[in-house]
C-alpha cells in the first residue's frame, strides 16, 4: 500500500530539485593562477618567413617532408615550407595577437634541437664547450623569444623534443631507403630513436644545454 505514496514523495522532491536556478559555468571566474594559453610546434609554425628563407634544413622531418623518394611514395605531399606561417621571423607579432586578441597568458612552445645543434654533440661534454658548437644565431633567437614573451606577460611551457630530431641523429631519408630495400633498416647509420643508446645521452645533454641557456 505504500509504494504509491513513495513513488509520489520522490516526483515530488525531484520536481522540488528541479525548481532550483542551474549553475552557470560560464560565470563562475577561473581559479587565480589558471593558465590560458595557446600551442604551437617548432616545425608546424617557424617556416615561410616574409623576409626570407627559414627553414630548419636539418631537420629530420624538414627532410622527410622534401624527400622527393617519401612524396613520390605517397607519404608527404611535398607543399613546400615557403607557405608555412613563418613564425621564426614572426613571433612578436604573432604575441601581440596571442596576448590582446586572445588574452593568453602562456604559450606552449618548442624548441627544435636541430635550431640549436645542427651539428653531432657526440663526445662534446659540459655547457661552455657545447656553446662553442652550437649555432649561435639559433640560440639567440630563443633568447628573443623568451624576452619577447616575458615583456607581454606571457609564460612560456617549453616542449624541448616535439617529435622532430637533427639529421646526424636520425637520417630518416636513408633509413626509408633502407627499409624499402630490404625491410630493414639496420644499414641505415642514424637511426634516431631506433638506436636509443645513442639517442638517450645525446637528447639528455641537449637537454641540459637547454635548461642552463635558458634558466
Amino acid at each position: 500500500m505504500l509504494k504509491p505514496y513513495i513513488t509520489f514523495a520522490l516526483a515530488m522532491v525531484l520536481c522540488a530539485c528541479s525548481q532550483d536556478k542551474p549553475v552557470d559555468p560560464l560565470s563562475e571566474p577561473f581559479p587565480e593562477g589558471f593558465l590560458w594559453g595557446t600551442a604551437t610546434a617548432g616545425f608546424q609554425v617557424d617556416m615561410g618567413c616574409p623576409s626570407g628563407p627559414c627553414d630548419d634544413v636539418e631537420s629530420d622531418w624538414y627532410q622527410w617532408a622534401t624527400s622527393p623518394d617519401v612524396i613520390a611514395d605517397g607519404f608527404s605531399n611535398g607543399d613546400p615550407m615557403a607557405d608555412g606561417p613563418g613564425h621564426w621571423e614572426l613571433f612578436e607579432t604573432d604575441f601581440d595577437l596571442a596576448k590582446d586578441r586572445l588574452h593568453n597568458n602562456t604559450y606552449r612552445m618548442s624548441i627544435e634541437w636541430s635550431r640549436i645543434f645542427p651539428s653531432s654533440t657526440e663526445g662534446v661534454e659540459g655547457h661552455e664547450a657545447l656553446k662553442a658548437i652550437a649555432d649561435s644565431a639559433g640560440v639567440q633567437h630563443y633568447h628573443d623569444v623568451f624576452a619577447a614573451l616575458q615583456t607581454r606577460g606571457i609564460v612560456p611551457m617549453v616542449t624541448l623534443n616535439h617529435y622532430s630530431l637533427p639529421l646526424w641523429i636520425h637520417d630518416g631519408a636513408a633509413c626509408y631507403a633502407a627499409f624499402k630495400a630490404d625491410r630493414n633498416v639496420d644499414a641505415c647509420a642514424n637511426k634516431g630513436w631506433l638506436d636509443g643508446d645513442r639517442l638517450i645521452p645525446e637528447l639528455a645533454k641537449y637537454s641540459a644545454f637547454v635548461a642552463r641557456e635558458y634558466g
